[in-house]
């Protein structure tokens, strides 16, 4: 074989060798990055979550205390919430009766 043969023979040689640690960087590029968002994702995911109990537990609290502002109106005044289920009732009634 020449040496120019020789030369182009190491130079296919070094080239394929360069791809190939080239690919195993890329593929380890990728798994690190895999890797990277999964950690985010599961971060977001806990952010996501704790804001919304925070937010639901919340509500809830207000919930309760609305149930029992309104239960202490009803036992102050039952004619009043008596009075407007009938107005209610009374108004959904004369729209049904319309139609």
């Amino acid at each position: 074989m020449s040496d120019a043969s020789k030369k182009v023979e190491q130079d296919y040689q070094n080239l394929t060798n360069d791809i190939s640690a080239l690919k195993q960087d890329v593929s380890a590029l990728v798994s690190a990055l895999k890797e990277r968002a999964g950690e985010v994702t599961e971060q977001r995911k806990d952010s996501v979550t704790h804001a919304f109990n925070r937010r639901l537990g919340q509500a809830q609290s207000k919930a309760d205390e609305l149930s029992d502002r309104t239960r202490e109106s009803f036992e102050e005044r039952p004619w009043l919430f008596l009075l407007g289920a009938f107005l209610i009732g009374a108004l959904v009634s004369g729209l049904f009766n319309r139609r």
